[in-house]
């Protein structure tokens, strides 16, 4: 991707991921908070267990399906929405060259 990052390039990088830590299983969403990978890569998990700036557990009661985060990963069915986290992979604050390091999806 060519600097500066246009507004499209920003919202098709990877921006949050919902990881089950029992499985180590990841999926990407992009800036829109659409599903980019239903399995992130190593890399990618790695980067948000890291370099995350915030962090929180899911709530699946609070989950709307037809709003953020859509759609959920096929692997996140029964106890696992309980005891998975989302990571926040961007603050708003960074360079692009620091964008540019998040892994892909």
């Amino acid at each position: 991707m060519p600097l500066p990052l246009s507004t499209e390039d920003l919202l098709s990088l990877p921006n949050t991921v919902l990881y089950d830590p029992v499985s180590k299983k990841g999926a990407a969403y992009d800036g829109l908070h659409k599903l980019i990978s239903e399995n992130a890569s190593a890399k990618l998990i790695e980067f948000a267990l890291k370099k995350s700036y915030q962090d929180a557990p899911w709530d699946p009661t609070k989950h709307d399906p037809q709003g953020d985060w859509t759609p959920l990963p096929s692997w996140m069915v029964g106890e696992v929405q309980h005891r998975c986290v989302l990571y926040w992979l961007k603050s708003g604050d960074e360079s692009d060259e620091d964008l540019l390091k998040i892994p892909a999806a």
